[in-house]
């Protein structure tokens, strides 16, 4: 008996070493592989796209550009794109399995995804390990891009740039006093911080900065009573889109009618949460709302073809993100991903939707445009543009 049980043991080591060697040796795979290959190029969405949200539209874009590519002949010299299509139910433990699951597979070359940067950033290191490219078109996480990751590209404006240029908006706009509600977690806390940081390099005093929790939005009416006894300029909302169309709703019927400047995205739902209080909201914008871009009123009129309805900027990423993507493999001459992600970083005036960007070293975006629009009389009003 004492004996099987060794035997057992053994072979339960023996499976762990041979898993654990597996996983290492994945990446060097996954390379000789790439390298041999001649037919079509493997790559996978994924993300939370069972559920409809703004960020789900992300996939739109990627089929959209995986299609066209396919159509006009495929990636130089003529290999396809064989799009795989991975929900991760948009938690952080379905993140975790489905990037576990696809990286084991050598053929893939690269994922686009996840939808949320909560959930991109825990399986970004996954990916590095099993030597796997991940192109990010919608994580705004600085800190996903501290890491020193290679194998990452991420072609969205960080959260940290978003809340300078809300804050020099400020400043051009003379609002020297100005409160902060911003949501309990790592985007708002980061986002409220480096509003702070700019707003003392430009002279404005921050009056109160006060969290609020996503299960607690009945919270908005005791901080617009709170308000209503403070002398300040503009509010700024560093929160979730989920619940922007409530908040500015609570805050206008506590009578705060000052400006509300805020980086959420403008969604159906909150607009019509927002009870039609939508004058005198500021907020970022990443895709051009009045584009003169030839190739962006081409992809908005295919897109709304396409999907009947226009697209928003988490789809114009989508679809950048496989042009990218296409763009490194040809400049690279090869899919093995540490070869193509050395050409990404290495890219400069890239022609995105909205205008030229670059790749930095870090693997982020550089010179992408955000734009400011304010709501004025049922309309947006594009205010002003900015490039770093």
């Amino acid at each position: 008996m004492n004996n099987k049980r060794v035997l057992v043991m053994w072979l339960l080591v023996l499976g762990l070493l041979l898993f654990a060697c597996q996983k290492t040796n994945i990446a060097e795979e996954r390379a000789r592989r790439a390298e041999k290959s001649t037919g079509d190029i493997k790559i996978a969405a994924v993300g939370s796209w069972s559920h409809e949200h703004s960020e789900s539209k992300t996939f739109n874009g990627i089929e959209m550009a995986v299609d066209e590519i396919n159509n006009a002949g495929g990636v130089p010299p003529g290999r396809k794109f064989l799009l795989i299509k991975i929900d991760d139910k948009g938690t952080i433990d379905g993140s975790l399995l489905a990037a576990e699951n696809l990286s084991m597979d050598p053929d893939i070359v690269a994922a686009i995804g996840h939808t949320f940067s909560f959930t991109t950033a825990p399986c970004a290191e996954s990916y590095a390990e099993k030597g796997l490219l991940l192109v990010s078109p919608v994580a705004r996480n600085p800190e996903l891009l501290e890491r020193n990751n290679k194998l990452i590209i991420d072609i969205q404006v960080k959260s940290d740039l978003a809340a300078k240029y809300l804050a020099e908006f400020a400043r051009d706009r003379k609002y020297n006093k100005v409160v902060i509600c911003y949501v309990n977690d790592d985007y708002g806390t980061r986002f409220a911080t480096e509003f702070e940081k700019a707003a003392v390099a430009y002279g404005i005093k921050v009056s109160d900065s006060v969290p609020y929790w996503m299960e607690d939005t009945d919270s908005f009416y005791s901080l617009g009573a709170k308000w209503k006894n403070f002398e300040f300029n503009a509010l700024l909302y560093a929160g979730h889109h989920q619940v922007l169309g409530d908040f500015i709703a609570k805050m206008r019927k506590s009578g705060i009618q000052q400006p509300i400047l805020t980086d959420s995205d403008f969604t159906p739902a909150s607009i019509t949460e927002s009870g039609g209080h939508l004058d005198n909201v500021v907020t970022t914008l990443y895709f051009d709302p009045e584009p003169e871009r030839r190739i962006a009123k081409e992809f908005i009129k295919a897109y709304q073809d396409k999907y009947g309805f226009p697209p928003n900027h988490y789809a114009a990423n989508g679809y950048e993100a496989v042009k990218l993507l296409a763009d490194g493999i040809k400049k690279a001459g090869s899919t093995a991903p540490a070869k193509v992600a050395a050409a990404l970083h290495d890219i400069k005036d890239w022609p995105g939707l909205s205008g030229g960007y670059s790749i930095g070293k870090d693997g982020g975006v550089v010179g992408k445009p955000v734009y400011l629009v304010e709501h004025r009389d049922g309309k947006l009003i594009k205010l002003d543009v900015k490039k770093k």
